[in-house]
Protein backbone atom coordinates (compact mmCIF):
# COMPACT_ATOMS: atom_id res chain seq x y z
CA UNK A 1 0.00 0.00 0.00
CA UNK A 2 0.94 3.47 -0.50
CA UNK A 3 0.91 6.17 2.17
CA UNK A 4 -2.50 6.92 2.01
CA UNK A 5 -3.70 3.32 2.49
CA UNK A 6 -4.26 2.32 -0.54
CA UNK A 7 -3.25 -0.56 -2.78
CA UNK A 8 -0.89 0.77 -5.52
CA UNK A 9 -0.75 -1.07 -8.54
CA UNK A 10 2.16 -3.05 -9.91
CA UNK A 11 4.04 -1.09 -12.10
CA UNK A 12 6.73 -4.03 -12.69
CA UNK A 13 3.93 -6.51 -14.40
CA UNK A 14 4.30 -6.68 -17.95
CA UNK A 15 2.60 -8.25 -21.11
CA UNK A 16 4.58 -10.88 -23.38
CA UNK A 17 3.59 -10.02 -26.90
CA UNK A 18 0.92 -12.40 -27.13
CA UNK A 19 -0.56 -11.18 -24.00
CA UNK A 20 -0.39 -7.72 -26.27
CA UNK A 21 -1.90 -9.00 -29.32
CA UNK A 22 -4.94 -10.38 -27.61
CA UNK A 23 -5.70 -7.20 -25.89
CA UNK A 24 -5.12 -5.51 -29.91
CA UNK A 25 -8.78 -6.62 -30.37
CA UNK A 26 -10.00 -3.44 -28.56
CA UNK A 27 -9.34 -2.10 -31.70
CA UNK A 28 -12.16 -3.68 -32.67
CA UNK A 29 -14.86 -2.55 -30.83
CA UNK A 30 -18.58 -1.60 -31.33
CA UNK A 31 -16.61 1.01 -33.99
CA UNK A 32 -15.60 -2.13 -36.06
CA UNK A 33 -19.24 -4.03 -36.20
CA UNK A 34 -20.95 -0.85 -37.00
CA UNK A 35 -19.11 2.61 -38.26
CA UNK A 36 -16.59 0.76 -40.73
CA UNK A 37 -19.90 -1.00 -42.06
CA UNK A 38 -21.91 1.87 -42.58
CA UNK A 39 -18.86 3.79 -44.25
CA UNK A 40 -17.88 1.14 -46.54
CA UNK A 41 -21.77 0.83 -47.92
CA UNK A 42 -21.81 5.03 -47.77
CA UNK A 43 -18.71 5.52 -49.67
CA UNK A 44 -18.31 1.91 -51.34
CA UNK A 45 -14.61 -0.04 -50.96
CA UNK A 46 -12.90 3.28 -51.89
CA UNK A 47 -13.53 3.74 -47.92
CA UNK A 48 -10.54 1.35 -47.58
CA UNK A 49 -8.27 3.66 -49.20
CA UNK A 50 -8.70 6.54 -46.75
CA UNK A 51 -8.55 4.31 -44.11
CA UNK A 52 -5.20 2.33 -44.66
CA UNK A 53 -3.67 5.87 -45.54
CA UNK A 54 -4.37 7.15 -42.97
CA UNK A 55 -3.74 3.88 -40.58
CA UNK A 56 -0.22 4.31 -41.62
CA UNK A 57 0.39 8.12 -41.98
CA UNK A 58 -1.40 9.04 -38.66
CA UNK A 59 -1.73 6.26 -36.78
CA UNK A 60 1.69 4.94 -36.98
CA UNK A 61 3.67 7.86 -35.02
CA UNK A 62 0.69 8.37 -32.62
CA UNK A 63 0.64 5.11 -31.11
CA UNK A 64 4.60 4.75 -31.52
CA UNK A 65 5.55 7.54 -29.23
CA UNK A 66 2.90 7.19 -27.14
CA UNK A 67 3.68 3.57 -26.42
CA UNK A 68 7.16 4.97 -26.18
CA UNK A 69 6.45 7.57 -23.77
CA UNK A 70 4.35 5.05 -21.14
CA UNK A 71 7.10 2.54 -21.20
CA UNK A 72 10.04 5.10 -20.40
CA UNK A 73 7.79 6.84 -17.43
CA UNK A 74 5.93 4.34 -16.65
CA UNK A 75 2.80 6.35 -16.44
CA UNK A 76 -0.19 7.35 -17.86
CA UNK A 77 -1.06 10.11 -20.06
CA UNK A 78 -1.74 12.16 -16.61
CA UNK A 79 1.93 11.52 -15.31
CA UNK A 80 3.86 12.25 -18.63
CA UNK A 81 1.97 15.51 -18.80
CA UNK A 82 2.74 16.20 -15.04
CA UNK A 83 6.63 15.23 -15.33
CA UNK A 84 7.19 16.92 -18.64
CA UNK A 85 4.94 20.42 -18.41
CA UNK A 86 2.92 20.53 -15.80
CA UNK A 87 1.35 23.32 -16.98
CA UNK A 88 -0.25 21.65 -19.51
CA UNK A 89 -1.10 18.50 -17.24
CA UNK A 90 -4.78 19.93 -17.42
CA UNK A 91 -5.42 18.57 -20.97
CA UNK A 92 -4.44 14.86 -20.07
CA UNK A 93 -7.12 15.17 -17.69
CA UNK A 94 -9.66 16.55 -19.77
CA UNK A 95 -8.71 13.82 -22.45
CA UNK A 96 -9.44 11.86 -19.77
CA UNK A 97 -12.76 12.90 -18.73
CA UNK A 98 -13.95 13.33 -22.50
CA UNK A 99 -13.37 9.31 -22.55
CA UNK A 100 -15.29 8.86 -19.33
CA UNK A 101 -18.34 10.80 -21.15
CA UNK A 102 -18.06 8.66 -24.08
CA UNK A 103 -17.27 5.35 -21.87
CA UNK A 104 -21.01 6.30 -20.86
CA UNK A 105 -22.22 6.65 -24.25
CA UNK A 106 -20.73 3.12 -25.26
CA UNK A 107 -22.11 1.22 -21.67
CA UNK A 108 -25.41 2.38 -23.22
CA UNK A 109 -24.64 0.69 -27.04
CA UNK A 110 -23.06 -2.71 -25.18
CA UNK A 111 -26.50 -2.76 -23.01
CA UNK A 112 -28.67 -2.82 -26.63
CA UNK A 113 -26.35 -5.52 -27.81
CA UNK A 114 -26.85 -7.36 -24.98
CA UNK A 115 -30.63 -6.95 -24.82
CA UNK A 116 -30.74 -8.11 -28.89
CA UNK A 117 -28.78 -11.33 -28.33
CA UNK A 118 -31.35 -12.84 -26.71
CA UNK A 119 -34.55 -11.02 -27.85
CA UNK A 120 -35.02 -13.19 -30.92
CA UNK A 121 -35.72 -16.15 -28.46
CA UNK A 122 -39.17 -13.89 -28.26
CA UNK A 123 -42.37 -16.04 -29.12
CA UNK A 124 -43.21 -12.35 -30.71
CA UNK A 125 -40.25 -13.12 -33.33
CA UNK A 126 -40.39 -17.14 -33.43
CA UNK A 127 -43.85 -17.68 -35.18
CA UNK A 128 -42.56 -16.59 -38.70
CA UNK A 129 -39.20 -18.00 -40.07
CA UNK A 130 -39.19 -16.29 -43.70
CA UNK A 131 -36.67 -14.44 -44.82
CA UNK A 132 -37.72 -10.85 -43.78
CA UNK A 133 -37.73 -8.48 -46.53
CA UNK A 134 -37.91 -4.40 -46.77
CA UNK A 135 -41.79 -5.00 -46.92
CA UNK A 136 -41.72 -5.29 -43.17
CA UNK A 137 -39.00 -2.12 -42.36
CA UNK A 138 -42.33 -0.89 -40.62
CA UNK A 139 -42.61 -3.54 -38.25
CA UNK A 140 -39.31 -3.41 -37.33
CA UNK A 141 -38.96 0.36 -37.00
CA UNK A 142 -41.85 0.61 -35.17
CA UNK A 143 -40.59 -2.47 -32.42
CA UNK A 144 -37.28 -0.88 -31.97
CA UNK A 145 -38.58 2.98 -31.70
CA UNK A 146 -41.85 1.86 -29.78
CA UNK A 147 -41.30 -1.48 -28.06
CA UNK A 148 -38.13 -1.62 -27.39
CA UNK A 149 -37.21 2.57 -26.79
CA UNK A 150 -40.61 3.32 -26.14
CA UNK A 151 -39.39 6.82 -28.14
CA UNK A 152 -41.08 9.65 -26.01
CA UNK A 153 -41.59 12.99 -28.98
CA UNK A 154 -38.57 15.22 -27.95
CA UNK A 155 -36.25 15.37 -25.02
CA UNK A 156 -38.44 17.95 -23.39
CA UNK A 157 -39.94 14.57 -22.51
CA UNK A 158 -38.13 12.46 -20.47
CA UNK A 159 -40.74 9.74 -19.63
CA UNK A 160 -40.06 6.74 -16.93
CA UNK A 161 -37.12 4.40 -17.45
CA UNK A 162 -37.19 1.23 -19.61
CA UNK A 163 -37.03 -1.25 -16.92
CA UNK A 164 -35.10 -4.31 -19.15
CA UNK A 165 -32.59 -1.52 -20.60
CA UNK A 166 -31.84 -0.82 -16.68
CA UNK A 167 -31.22 -4.40 -16.27
CA UNK A 168 -28.93 -4.48 -19.19
CA UNK A 169 -27.32 -1.43 -18.30
CA UNK A 170 -26.71 -2.56 -14.39
CA UNK A 171 -25.42 -6.24 -16.01
CA UNK A 172 -22.70 -4.31 -18.51
CA UNK A 173 -21.28 -2.46 -15.69
CA UNK A 174 -21.05 -5.18 -13.34
CA UNK A 175 -19.44 -6.59 -15.68
CA UNK A 176 -16.93 -3.63 -16.43
CA UNK A 177 -16.58 -4.17 -12.70
CA UNK A 178 -15.46 -7.27 -12.65
CA UNK A 179 -12.70 -7.21 -14.92
CA UNK A 180 -11.25 -4.02 -13.94
CA UNK A 181 -11.57 -4.13 -10.19
CA UNK A 182 -8.02 -5.65 -9.98
CA UNK A 183 -6.64 -3.59 -12.34
CA UNK A 184 -5.02 -4.46 -16.15
CA UNK A 185 -3.61 -7.74 -14.14
CA UNK A 186 -6.79 -10.00 -13.82
CA UNK A 187 -8.21 -7.87 -17.72
CA UNK A 188 -5.07 -8.93 -19.60
CA UNK A 189 -5.39 -12.81 -18.24
CA UNK A 190 -9.19 -12.49 -18.71
CA UNK A 191 -8.62 -11.37 -22.42
CA UNK A 192 -7.90 -14.85 -23.52
CA UNK A 193 -11.22 -16.29 -22.68
CA UNK A 194 -13.10 -12.77 -23.86
CA UNK A 195 -11.42 -12.73 -26.99
CA UNK A 196 -11.23 -16.18 -28.23
CA UNK A 197 -15.34 -16.61 -27.74
CA UNK A 198 -15.45 -13.44 -29.73
CA UNK A 199 -13.97 -14.72 -32.32
CA UNK A 200 -15.76 -18.05 -32.24
CA UNK A 201 -18.86 -16.16 -32.47
CA UNK A 202 -17.63 -14.54 -35.32
CA UNK A 203 -16.56 -17.52 -37.24
CA UNK A 204 -20.01 -18.96 -36.76
CA UNK A 205 -21.71 -15.21 -38.08
CA UNK A 206 -19.27 -15.91 -40.97
CA UNK A 207 -19.55 -19.36 -41.81
CA UNK A 208 -23.41 -19.16 -41.73
CA UNK A 209 -23.25 -16.07 -43.81
CA UNK A 210 -21.52 -17.58 -46.69
CA UNK A 211 -23.72 -20.91 -46.49
CA UNK A 212 -27.03 -19.39 -46.50
CA UNK A 213 -28.08 -17.90 -49.77
CA UNK A 214 -31.26 -16.60 -48.89
CA UNK A 215 -29.69 -13.79 -46.62
CA UNK A 216 -30.31 -10.52 -47.50
CA UNK A 217 -27.00 -8.98 -48.68
CA UNK A 218 -25.92 -5.80 -48.31
CA UNK A 219 -25.78 -4.75 -52.03
CA UNK A 220 -29.70 -6.06 -52.94
CA UNK A 221 -32.67 -3.65 -52.87
CA UNK A 222 -35.99 -4.79 -53.60
CA UNK A 223 -38.95 -3.32 -54.89
CA UNK A 224 -42.92 -4.07 -54.37
CA UNK A 225 -44.07 -4.70 -57.98
CA UNK A 226 -47.44 -5.97 -57.32
CA UNK A 227 -49.61 -6.92 -54.01
CA UNK A 228 -47.33 -9.82 -53.23
CA UNK A 229 -44.78 -10.22 -56.12
CA UNK A 230 -41.01 -8.68 -54.86
CA UNK A 231 -38.45 -7.72 -57.38
CA UNK A 232 -34.54 -7.82 -56.55
CA UNK A 233 -32.54 -5.43 -57.96
CA UNK A 234 -29.22 -5.20 -57.94
CA UNK A 235 -26.77 -1.87 -56.39
CA UNK A 236 -25.76 0.38 -59.43
CA UNK A 237 -23.42 2.06 -57.22
CA UNK A 238 -20.00 2.77 -59.42
CA UNK A 239 -16.42 3.03 -57.49
CA UNK A 240 -14.89 6.19 -58.82
CA UNK A 241 -11.65 7.39 -57.75
CA UNK A 242 -13.65 11.03 -57.81
CA UNK A 243 -15.14 9.80 -54.84
CA UNK A 244 -11.35 10.26 -52.67
CA UNK A 245 -11.96 13.92 -53.31
CA UNK A 246 -14.59 14.47 -50.84
CA UNK A 247 -12.99 16.02 -47.58
CA UNK A 248 -16.22 14.36 -45.52
CA UNK A 249 -14.66 10.83 -46.55
CA UNK A 250 -11.35 11.20 -45.52
CA UNK A 251 -12.89 12.77 -42.00
CA UNK A 252 -14.98 9.91 -41.35
CA UNK A 253 -12.36 7.63 -41.53
CA UNK A 254 -10.15 9.94 -39.35
CA UNK A 255 -12.88 10.05 -36.77
CA UNK A 256 -13.15 6.11 -37.03
CA UNK A 257 -9.60 5.80 -35.79
CA UNK A 258 -10.05 7.74 -32.89
CA UNK A 259 -12.55 6.00 -31.73
CA UNK A 260 -11.48 2.67 -32.71
CA UNK A 261 -7.82 2.78 -31.78
CA UNK A 262 -8.07 5.78 -29.02
CA UNK A 263 -5.38 8.23 -30.63
CA UNK A 264 -6.17 10.59 -27.90
CA UNK A 265 -7.94 9.24 -25.57
CA UNK A 266 -5.02 7.96 -22.84
CA UNK A 267 -5.37 3.96 -23.75
CA UNK A 268 -2.13 3.95 -25.83
CA UNK A 269 0.47 5.25 -22.87
CA UNK A 270 -1.00 2.49 -20.76
CA UNK A 271 -0.32 -0.07 -23.53
CA UNK A 272 3.33 1.33 -23.13
CA UNK A 273 3.29 0.90 -19.60
CA UNK A 274 3.03 -2.52 -19.39
CA UNK A 275 5.90 -3.64 -21.92
CA UNK A 276 9.74 -3.49 -21.29
CA UNK A 277 11.34 -0.48 -22.85
CA UNK A 278 13.70 -1.90 -25.26
CA UNK A 279 13.40 -1.03 -28.98
CA UNK A 280 12.53 -4.83 -30.40
CA UNK A 281 9.74 -5.08 -27.89
CA UNK A 282 8.09 -1.54 -28.25
CA UNK A 283 8.57 -1.89 -32.11
CA UNK A 284 6.97 -4.82 -31.94
CA UNK A 285 3.91 -4.04 -29.30
CA UNK A 286 3.30 -1.09 -32.00
CA UNK A 287 3.28 -3.53 -35.13
CA UNK A 288 0.77 -6.30 -33.43
CA UNK A 289 -1.72 -3.71 -32.37
CA UNK A 290 -0.90 -1.88 -35.99
CA UNK A 291 -1.49 -5.70 -37.67
CA UNK A 292 -4.60 -6.41 -35.43
CA UNK A 293 -6.06 -2.72 -36.02
CA UNK A 294 -5.68 -3.69 -39.83
CA UNK A 295 -6.92 -6.98 -40.11
CA UNK A 296 -9.61 -7.55 -37.07
CA UNK A 297 -12.21 -4.46 -38.07
CA UNK A 298 -12.13 -5.53 -41.33
CA UNK A 299 -12.70 -9.34 -41.08
CA UNK A 300 -15.63 -8.09 -38.35
CA UNK A 301 -17.04 -5.85 -41.54
CA UNK A 302 -16.85 -9.11 -43.89
CA UNK A 303 -18.05 -11.71 -41.55
CA UNK A 304 -21.41 -9.07 -41.18
CA UNK A 305 -21.81 -7.86 -45.17
CA UNK A 306 -24.40 -10.81 -46.04
CA UNK A 307 -27.13 -9.83 -42.71
CA UNK A 308 -26.68 -6.02 -44.29
CA UNK A 309 -29.49 -4.83 -46.30
CA UNK A 310 -28.70 -1.07 -48.27
CA UNK A 311 -32.77 -0.47 -47.74
CA UNK A 312 -31.97 0.38 -43.75
CA UNK A 313 -30.38 3.88 -44.69
CA UNK A 314 -33.74 5.70 -43.55
CA UNK A 315 -35.63 6.18 -40.50
CA UNK A 316 -35.04 8.01 -37.37
CA UNK A 317 -31.51 7.01 -35.74
CA UNK A 318 -30.55 6.14 -39.05
CA UNK A 319 -30.88 10.23 -40.07
CA UNK A 320 -30.46 11.98 -37.10
CA UNK A 321 -27.09 13.93 -35.90
CA UNK A 322 -25.48 12.35 -33.02
CA UNK A 323 -25.93 8.53 -33.70
CA UNK A 324 -22.89 6.74 -34.06
CA UNK A 325 -22.61 5.99 -37.34
CA UNK A 326 -24.28 2.67 -38.09
CA UNK A 327 -26.28 2.14 -35.18
CA UNK A 328 -29.37 1.81 -37.20
CA UNK A 329 -27.70 -1.30 -39.65
CA UNK A 330 -26.98 -3.06 -36.81
CA UNK A 331 -29.94 -2.59 -34.71
CA UNK A 332 -32.44 -2.98 -37.76
CA UNK A 333 -31.07 -4.09 -40.91
CA UNK A 334 -28.85 -6.60 -38.85
CA UNK A 335 -31.95 -7.08 -36.72
CA UNK A 336 -34.11 -8.05 -39.47
CA UNK A 337 -31.92 -10.86 -41.01
CA UNK A 338 -31.46 -12.40 -37.95
CA UNK A 339 -34.27 -12.00 -35.74
CA UNK A 340 -36.07 -15.75 -37.64
CA UNK A 341 -32.71 -16.81 -36.56
CA UNK A 342 -32.14 -17.28 -32.67
CA UNK A 343 -29.02 -18.93 -32.55
CA UNK A 344 -27.33 -16.54 -34.91
CA UNK A 345 -28.98 -13.38 -33.88
CA UNK A 346 -27.38 -14.56 -29.93
CA UNK A 347 -23.81 -15.68 -31.87
CA UNK A 348 -23.75 -12.08 -33.59
CA UNK A 349 -24.70 -9.83 -31.33
CA UNK A 350 -22.83 -11.11 -28.03
CA UNK A 351 -19.64 -11.12 -30.39
CA UNK A 352 -20.37 -7.53 -31.09
CA UNK A 353 -21.01 -7.35 -26.92
CA UNK A 354 -17.86 -8.86 -26.31
CA UNK A 355 -15.30 -6.62 -28.70
CA UNK A 356 -17.24 -3.32 -27.55
CA UNK A 357 -16.63 -4.54 -24.10
CA UNK A 358 -13.15 -5.66 -24.43
CA UNK A 359 -12.59 -1.85 -26.22
CA UNK A 360 -14.66 -0.41 -22.91
CA UNK A 361 -12.94 -1.84 -20.56
CA UNK A 362 -9.09 -0.83 -21.42
CA UNK A 363 -10.49 2.77 -21.52
CA UNK A 364 -12.10 2.52 -18.21
CA UNK A 365 -8.49 0.97 -17.06
CA UNK A 366 -6.41 4.10 -17.91
CA UNK A 367 -9.23 6.52 -16.37
CA UNK A 368 -9.01 4.22 -12.83
CA UNK A 369 -5.24 3.99 -12.41
CA UNK A 370 -5.20 7.75 -13.81
CA UNK A 371 -7.48 9.47 -11.74
CA UNK A 372 -8.44 7.41 -8.45
CA UNK A 373 -4.84 8.05 -6.84
CA UNK A 374 -5.69 11.72 -7.31
CA UNK A 375 -8.55 11.77 -4.86
CA UNK A 376 -8.68 13.53 -1.52
CA UNK A 377 -6.62 12.66 0.95
CA UNK A 378 -9.35 12.30 3.40
CA UNK A 379 -11.12 9.91 0.89
CA UNK A 380 -8.21 7.52 0.49
CA UNK A 381 -7.49 7.42 3.51
CA UNK A 382 -11.21 5.60 4.37
CA UNK A 383 -11.13 3.76 1.35
CA UNK A 384 -8.33 1.48 1.30
CA UNK A 385 -9.40 -0.90 -1.05
CA UNK A 386 -8.91 -0.56 -4.39
CA UNK A 387 -11.69 -2.80 -5.43
CA UNK A 388 -14.32 -0.27 -3.26
CA UNK A 389 -13.18 2.55 -5.14
CA UNK A 390 -13.46 0.79 -8.56
CA UNK A 391 -16.67 -0.30 -7.45
CA UNK A 392 -18.09 2.97 -5.91
CA UNK A 393 -16.96 4.80 -9.79
CA UNK A 394 -18.98 1.96 -11.45
CA UNK A 395 -21.97 2.13 -9.72
CA UNK A 396 -21.85 6.17 -9.98
CA UNK A 397 -21.35 5.51 -13.88
CA UNK A 398 -24.51 3.52 -14.37
CA UNK A 399 -26.14 5.77 -12.29
CA UNK A 400 -24.70 8.47 -14.58
CA UNK A 401 -25.83 6.27 -17.57
CA UNK A 402 -29.40 6.37 -16.27
CA UNK A 403 -30.90 9.30 -18.42
CA UNK A 404 -30.22 7.08 -20.97
CA UNK A 405 -32.67 4.60 -20.60
CA UNK A 406 -35.45 6.98 -20.34
CA UNK A 407 -38.00 7.16 -22.90
CA UNK A 408 -36.51 10.36 -23.77
CA UNK A 409 -33.07 8.50 -23.13
CA UNK A 410 -32.47 8.29 -26.81
CA UNK A 411 -32.79 12.30 -27.60
CA UNK A 412 -30.17 12.66 -24.26
CA UNK A 413 -27.52 9.94 -25.61
CA UNK A 414 -27.68 12.20 -29.12
CA UNK A 415 -27.05 15.34 -26.93
CA UNK A 416 -23.80 13.93 -25.09
CA UNK A 417 -22.64 11.57 -27.98
CA UNK A 418 -22.95 14.97 -30.69
CA UNK A 419 -21.18 17.41 -28.22
CA UNK A 420 -18.35 15.54 -26.61
CA UNK A 421 -15.98 15.61 -29.09
CA UNK A 422 -16.84 19.21 -30.79
CA UNK A 423 -13.51 20.96 -29.78
CA UNK A 424 -11.62 17.69 -29.48
CA UNK A 425 -8.92 19.67 -31.82
CA UNK A 426 -7.71 21.64 -28.96
CA UNK A 427 -7.00 19.21 -27.10
CA UNK A 428 -5.03 17.59 -29.79
CA UNK A 429 -3.16 20.52 -30.03
CA UNK A 430 -2.38 20.61 -26.82
CA UNK A 431 -0.74 17.19 -26.45
CA UNK A 432 1.44 17.74 -29.14
CA UNK A 433 4.10 19.81 -26.81
CA UNK A 434 4.38 17.71 -24.18
CA UNK A 435 4.64 14.18 -26.07
CA UNK A 436 7.31 15.38 -29.05
CA UNK A 437 9.38 17.12 -25.56
CA UNK A 438 8.95 13.77 -23.75
CA UNK A 439 10.08 11.83 -26.84
CA UNK A 440 13.02 14.26 -27.46
CA UNK A 441 14.18 14.38 -23.86
CA UNK A 442 14.27 10.71 -23.16
CA UNK A 443 18.73 11.06 -23.74
CA UNK A 444 19.51 14.22 -22.25
CA UNK A 445 22.80 14.10 -24.12
CA UNK A 446 22.41 13.91 -28.02
CA UNK A 447 19.63 14.08 -30.01
CA UNK A 448 19.38 10.65 -32.86
CA UNK A 449 18.01 11.70 -36.32
CA UNK A 450 15.26 9.21 -35.85
CA UNK A 451 14.63 11.08 -32.58
CA UNK A 452 14.03 14.28 -34.75
CA UNK A 453 12.11 12.38 -37.76
CA UNK A 454 9.76 10.68 -35.36
CA UNK A 455 9.34 13.85 -33.07
CA UNK A 456 8.70 15.42 -36.68
CA UNK A 457 6.40 12.46 -38.20
CA UNK A 458 4.08 13.05 -34.64
CA UNK A 459 3.76 16.83 -34.73
CA UNK A 460 2.25 16.70 -38.51
CA UNK A 461 0.28 13.69 -37.87
CA UNK A 462 -1.63 15.63 -34.68
CA UNK A 463 -1.90 19.25 -36.58
CA UNK A 464 -3.32 17.65 -39.90
CA UNK A 465 -5.75 15.80 -38.10
CA UNK A 466 -6.71 18.94 -36.12
CA UNK A 467 -6.73 21.02 -39.15
CA UNK A 468 -9.33 18.59 -40.77
CA UNK A 469 -11.58 18.08 -37.74
CA UNK A 470 -11.47 22.17 -37.55
CA UNK A 471 -12.45 22.06 -41.13
CA UNK A 472 -15.46 19.47 -40.67
CA UNK A 473 -16.57 21.46 -37.50
CA UNK A 474 -16.60 24.64 -39.14
CA UNK A 475 -18.87 23.60 -42.01
CA UNK A 476 -20.54 20.55 -40.73
CA UNK A 477 -21.09 20.69 -37.13
CA UNK A 478 -21.60 23.80 -36.14
CA UNK A 479 -24.11 25.48 -38.76
CA UNK A 480 -26.42 22.65 -37.79
CA UNK A 481 -28.67 21.94 -34.93
CA UNK A 482 -30.08 18.57 -34.12
CA UNK A 483 -32.96 19.52 -32.10
CA UNK A 484 -35.79 21.92 -33.43
CA UNK A 485 -36.03 25.87 -32.39
CA UNK A 486 -38.53 25.63 -28.93
CA UNK A 487 -35.58 23.27 -27.62
CA UNK A 488 -32.61 25.44 -28.20
CA UNK A 489 -32.36 25.13 -24.46
CA UNK A 490 -30.55 21.82 -25.18
CA UNK A 491 -28.04 22.85 -27.29
CA UNK A 492 -26.91 25.26 -24.12
CA UNK A 493 -26.35 22.24 -22.26
CA UNK A 494 -24.72 20.58 -24.88
CA UNK A 495 -21.85 23.37 -25.31
CA UNK A 496 -21.69 23.32 -21.38
CA UNK A 497 -20.87 19.40 -21.89
CA UNK A 498 -18.42 20.36 -24.73
CA UNK A 499 -16.33 23.30 -23.47
CA UNK A 500 -16.54 22.65 -19.34
CA UNK A 501 -14.33 19.57 -19.70
CA UNK A 502 -11.43 21.59 -21.72
CA UNK A 503 -11.42 24.57 -20.02
CA UNK A 504 -12.07 23.76 -15.96
CA UNK A 505 -9.37 20.78 -16.61
CA UNK A 506 -6.87 23.25 -18.08
CA UNK A 507 -7.47 26.62 -15.75
CA UNK A 508 -7.10 23.92 -12.87
CA UNK A 509 -4.32 21.98 -13.86
CA UNK A 510 -2.50 25.05 -14.64
CA UNK A 511 -3.36 26.44 -11.21
CA UNK A 512 -1.99 23.28 -9.47
CA UNK A 513 0.81 23.43 -11.42
CA UNK A 514 1.83 26.88 -10.11
CA UNK A 515 0.79 25.64 -6.72
CA UNK A 516 3.02 23.20 -6.24
CA UNK A 517 5.80 24.99 -7.32
CA UNK A 518 8.49 26.58 -5.21
CA UNK A 519 9.92 29.98 -4.72
CA UNK A 520 8.14 33.01 -5.56
CA UNK A 521 5.34 33.57 -7.78
CA UNK A 522 7.79 33.76 -11.01
CA UNK A 523 10.16 30.87 -10.41
CA UNK A 524 6.81 28.78 -9.89
CA UNK A 525 5.28 29.34 -13.09
CA UNK A 526 8.93 28.57 -14.81
CA UNK A 527 8.85 25.66 -13.09
CA UNK A 528 5.37 24.62 -14.29
CA UNK A 529 6.31 25.45 -18.02
CA UNK A 530 9.55 23.22 -17.29
CA UNK A 531 10.44 19.75 -16.65
CA UNK A 532 12.50 18.96 -14.26
CA UNK A 533 15.41 16.73 -14.97
CA UNK A 534 14.84 13.32 -15.59
CA UNK A 535 16.41 9.98 -13.27
CA UNK A 536 16.25 6.63 -14.27
CA UNK A 537 14.94 5.50 -10.93
CA UNK A 538 14.52 1.08 -11.94
CA UNK A 539 17.57 0.32 -14.24
CA UNK A 540 20.13 -2.12 -13.45
CA UNK A 541 22.89 0.35 -14.95
CA UNK A 542 23.39 3.35 -16.74
CA UNK A 543 22.81 1.97 -19.95
CA UNK A 544 20.06 2.60 -22.39
CA UNK A 545 18.19 0.01 -23.83
CA UNK A 546 18.52 1.39 -27.31
CA UNK A 547 22.06 3.80 -27.22
CA UNK A 548 23.86 2.51 -24.17
CA UNK A 549 24.68 6.07 -24.02
CA UNK A 550 22.83 8.51 -21.36
CA UNK A 551 23.66 10.87 -18.52
CA UNK A 552 21.46 8.83 -15.91
CA UNK A 553 22.79 8.65 -12.66
CA UNK A 554 23.11 4.68 -11.56
CA UNK A 555 20.22 3.39 -9.83
CA UNK A 556 18.75 0.56 -7.89
CA UNK A 557 17.02 -2.41 -9.11
CA UNK A 558 13.46 -2.68 -9.51
CA UNK A 559 13.08 -4.82 -6.78
CA UNK A 560 14.45 -2.07 -4.31
CA UNK A 561 13.07 1.15 -5.97
CA UNK A 562 9.38 -0.25 -6.78
CA UNK A 563 9.15 -2.59 -4.11
CA UNK A 564 10.69 0.05 -1.53
CA UNK A 565 13.47 -2.40 -0.07
CA UNK A 566 16.35 0.74 -0.17
CA UNK A 567 18.64 -0.97 1.98
CA UNK A 568 19.37 -3.93 0.46
CA UNK A 569 22.68 -3.86 -1.44
CA UNK A 570 22.23 -4.14 -5.33
CA UNK A 571 23.00 -7.13 -6.76
CA UNK A 572 25.79 -7.84 -9.90
CA UNK A 573 24.38 -8.84 -12.83
CA UNK A 574 26.04 -10.21 -15.99
CA UNK A 575 26.70 -8.57 -19.44
CA UNK A 576 23.52 -10.55 -20.65
CA UNK A 577 21.19 -9.32 -18.46
CA UNK A 578 22.64 -5.47 -18.67
CA UNK A 579 21.81 -6.07 -22.35
CA UNK A 580 18.33 -6.95 -21.11
CA UNK A 581 17.58 -4.31 -18.71
CA UNK A 582 15.76 -1.57 -19.39
CA UNK A 583 15.73 2.32 -18.76
CA UNK A 584 12.25 3.80 -17.15
CA UNK A 585 12.49 7.59 -16.14
CA UNK A 586 10.02 8.69 -13.25
CA UNK A 587 9.48 12.16 -11.73
CA UNK A 588 11.35 13.14 -8.62
CA UNK A 589 7.51 13.04 -6.11
CA UNK A 590 5.98 9.86 -7.07
CA UNK A 591 2.91 10.44 -5.16
CA UNK A 592 2.28 14.26 -6.92
CA UNK A 593 2.63 13.49 -10.54
CA UNK A 594 -0.98 12.33 -11.02
CA UNK A 595 -2.61 14.98 -8.53
CA UNK A 596 -4.85 17.39 -9.85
Amino acid sequence: MNDLGLEQQEYSAKWDLVQFFFLATYTVGLHGTTSLPFFIQKYTVLFLVAYYVLLILICIPICYLQIKLGAIYRHGIVGIFSNLIPFLKGGAVALLVMTFIRCLTSGLELSYSLYFSFVSFDSFRSGNTSVVRPTEYGDVNRYFHEKFLQRSDGIAEPGHVIWYLLLCLLATWIVIYLLTFKGTAIFAKSVYGLTTTAFILLLVVLVYGRLKDNLISYSRHYVVTGENEITEIQDVRTVSVVHLGSPELWVDALLLHMNSIGLWSGVLPLLGTRIYNKKVVVNSAVALLIIAYSIFPVVTYIALEPYYDMSWDEGFIALQRGIKPGLSYLFLGVFSTVRHHPIIALCLFMFCFLFGMIHQVIHLCVIWESLLPSLPKMIMKRIRRREYLIGIACFSSFLLSIPFITQGGLFVYMLVNSYVDRLVFTLIIVSTVPIITGYLKQESLYLPVERVFMSAWYGLASLIPAGMLIYYFALNVYPYSIFGYDEQWAEKIGWIISISPISCCMILGAVHAIYKGKGNFKQKCIQALKADSLNATDSYTEENSETNNTGFASSKSPSNSVMGNKNEPETNVSQAEKAETEIVMRPPEFTEVVKV
